[in-house]
C-alpha cells in the first residue's frame, strides 16, 4: 500500500514524500485470527458454551502470538535496511 503525504492533487506542495506501509502475512493472518476468536467467544458466551467460549480464547490468543511474530518479523527486516 502506498500513501501519499503532504501531497494533494494539484501538487501545490514541493515536499511530497512516500510512505510505503508494508504488512507481513503473520501480522495480518494472527490479527484475523484475533478476530475470528473473538467473534467464537462471544457466541461461545451467548449460546452458553464454555467449550466454544475457551475455543474462541484459544484462538484469540494464538492470533495475538502470531501477529506479534509478525511485528517481531517485520521490525527485523526494517532495522537491517
Amino acid at each position: 500500500m502506498t500513501i501519499w503525504i503532504g501531497a494533494n492533487n494539484l501538487g501545490h506542495y514541493p515536499h511530497i514524500r512516500k510512505h510505503t506501509m508494508a504488512i507481513n502475512k503473520d501480522q495480518v493472518r494472527g490479527r484475523v485470527k484475533v478476530v475470528k476468536g473473538a467473534v467464537t467467544q462471544v457466541t461461545g458466551r451467548l449460546v452458553g458454551s464454555k467449550k466454544l467460549q475457551a475455543k474462541g480464547k484459544i484462538q484469540k490468543n494464538l492470533g495475538k502470538v502470531q501477529a506479534k511474530y509478525g511485528d517481531l518479523k517485520k521490525r527485523v527486516l526494517d532495522s537491517s535496511k
